[in-house]
């Protein structure tokens, strides 16, 4: 019986590998997309990406195999280096606007309480 249940459950992990690593490509993707609207200064159009963004991280974190589980994915560590360093990127490019906005909005507080 316990061998019958371990045969069933084999077909899965195939289909978790390419479920993980379909969510890998679509943030891949959806970063790169985001990279690209940073170096244009299109910042309007980032949060609905950031957004996706969450969304596929929650996927993943529901379906992410075991470590041990993908020997043969090298493409999902591939496009996981990739992700960091578009992560890395668009927050060099995002940070400098966030800190100018958290002056402006000071800027607007202090002005209000005058």
């Amino acid at each position: 019986m316990t061998r019958l249940l371990s045969l069933r459950a084999a077909p899965a992990v195939p289909a978790v590998l390419n479920q993980v690593l379909a969510c890998h490509q679509q943030l891949a993707a959806t970063l790169a997309r985001m990279l690209e609207l940073a170096h244009a200064r299109q910042w309007a159009q980032l949060p609905a990406l950031d957004a996706q963004c969450v969304a596929l991280f929650a996927q993943l974190q529901c379906t992410e195999p075991e470590q041990d589980a993908a020997p043969g994915h090298s493409g999902i560590a591939a496009l996981a280096a990739r992700i960091r360093a578009d992560q890395d990127q668009l927050t060099e490019l995002v940070r400098p606007q966030f800190v100018r906005l958290m002056r402006t909005m000071e800027q607007l507080q202090r002005i209000r309480a005058l």
